[in-house]
């Protein structure tokens, strides 16, 4: 199965923790790595690096605002140096880390992760690291060890208890294992409902394993998590027949209010024009309980189009359709075909 690159949305990669040693710290300078001025904390902190001598903070702030800007070769000069001030530094081995990572430096990443974990083997955020970097290399057995190691803290350390869980279920989905994906995500939603992760993994790992409904709540939070409802500017009766044109941006979804008689069969089709967008289908009841969604089962140019094929109405009322996003994109445009089947006499 392939898998959406997605799925790792919203890992933290690097550590604002602070440098190991507090002798050289120079906030009071400007050298603040917090305050989010790049280029203001790469001046700052060339000044008090200039006035000589191994400064373990400034180099550490500098190379995190060289990160910042995408600069990684010199972020990863900047923390070997902090490194050569204080060895013990392990947000400094994180982060350099992270720097190797993104110019294709994996075994020199993995190096980094490793040292940080040989200083503090309970590190949340070099276990975090290291677990995705097993799972982006082909070497599952280690990333779900490295997930294991982090729900092992238990729940005291709740974050490091959500982050093991949607480690465990990602690299599970990779495998095909639904049922244990599944369990990793709700054990992680337990503790986190309103992590975008928890819900749209969830969604996923239930419409892969072929329970559409089941699938329908984690996308319908997963959408109002991150979006914002809109009014789609036609009539129900406008929907039906021919093809429509809806363009999502900014969060934006739409919703549609259809009234459905009991046994009428309802397909709802989205197919993407771009690849920037992954098109959703929700559909709720009149108590607003999501009932039905597809994801990507049409298939199509992207992979990323949807459709509900020939849902049968379980009982008359008024229906919502939410015409949203999955993970793989939530901006561009797509096409929309509504129809409605009566039900068998």
């Amino acid at each position: 199965m392939t898998m959406k690159k997605w799925l790792l949305s919203g890992v933290l990669l690097v550590t604002l923790a602070g440098a190991g040693s507090v002798a050289g710290q120079s906030e009071s300078t400007g050298c603040d790595a917090t305050s989010g001025d790049w280029e203001g904390i790469i001046a700052a902190c060339s000044e008090l690096i200039d006035m000589g001598g191994l400064n373990n903070y400034a180099h550490w702030a500098r190379g995190y605002a060289y990160s910042e800007l995408g600069d990684y070769e010199q972020s990863i000069i900047d923390y070997t140096k902090a490194l050569y001030a204080f060895s013990k530094d392990t947000s400094a081995f994180i982060n350099r880390g992270w720097a190797y990572l993104n110019i294709g430096m994996v075994d020199e990443a993995l190096l980094d992760y490793n040292s940080a974990l040989m200083l503090e083997p309970a590190n949340v955020q070099a276990l975090i690291n290291r677990g995705y970097l097993f799972r982006d290399t082909g070497r599952p057995d280690d990333a779900l060890a490295d997930a294991n190691r982090l729900t092992a803290l238990g729940t005291d350390n709740v974050d490091a208890y959500i982050e093991g869980n949607i480690l465990a279920g990602t690299v599970q989905l990779d495998q095909s294992a639904f049922d244990e994906a599944i369990a990793a995500f709700e054990e992680a939603a337990r503790y986190s409902m309103d992590d975008s992760r928890v819900s749209i993994n969830l969604g996923f790992a239930y419409w892969s394993a072929g329970d559409f409904a089941a699938a329908a709540p984690w996308y319908r939070a997963y959408i109002g998590l991150l979006g914002e409802d809109f009014p789609l500017e036609l009539t129900p009766d406008a929907l039906l027949g021919e093809p429509f044109e809806v363009t999502l941006e900014g969060g934006r979804y739409y919703e549609v209010v259809l009234s459905l008689n009991e046994g009428e069969l309802l397909t709802v089709s989205a197919a993407t024009q771009d690849d920037t967008l992954d098109p959703a289908l929700v559909l709720t009841d009149d108590r607003g309980d999501a009932i039905w969604s597809d994801d990507d089962t049409l298939g199509g140019e992207f992979g990323l189009d949807a459709l509900i094929d020939g849902f049968e109405v379980p009982e008359t009322g008024e229906y919502t359709l939410v015409l949203g996003f999955a993970g793989g994109g939530e901006t561009g445009t797509m096409d929309v075909q509504v129809s409605i089947t009566p039900a068998a006499e």
